[in-house]
């Protein structure tokens, strides 16, 4: 059970790797935590200032998850606190 999970997040990594970079969907790539961030700082950014497509939103959900997981301990709040100091005042909503 727990590898199907993981072949699933990959597998949405993947299709937002692919999004991104051009590299085909179905390769299994797992994205580093300086990746991750970037990903996410993006989103974020772009929410701030444009409506985000629904399958976007999936893709960032899916960054979102992993991220909180893999450099913050599963922990949301440390999360949002990097994720303000990351963006700065300018962009802070």
């Amino acid at each position: 059970m727990r590898a199907q999970k993981f072949h699933q997040r990959t597998f949405s990594l993947a299709f937002l790797a692919s999004l991104a970079c051009g590299v085909p969907a179905d390769a299994e790539i797992m994205l580093s935590i300086d990746a991750l961030k970037r990903t996410y700082l993006d989103c974020e950014r772009r929410a701030l200032v444009q409506r985000i497509p629904a399958d976007e939103i999936m893709q960032c959900s899916v960054v979102y998850e992993d991220l909180k997981r893999r450099a913050f301990d599963d922990n949301w709040i440390k999360l949002w606190q990097w994720s303000r100091q990351a963006l700065g005042p300018s962009q802070d909503a």
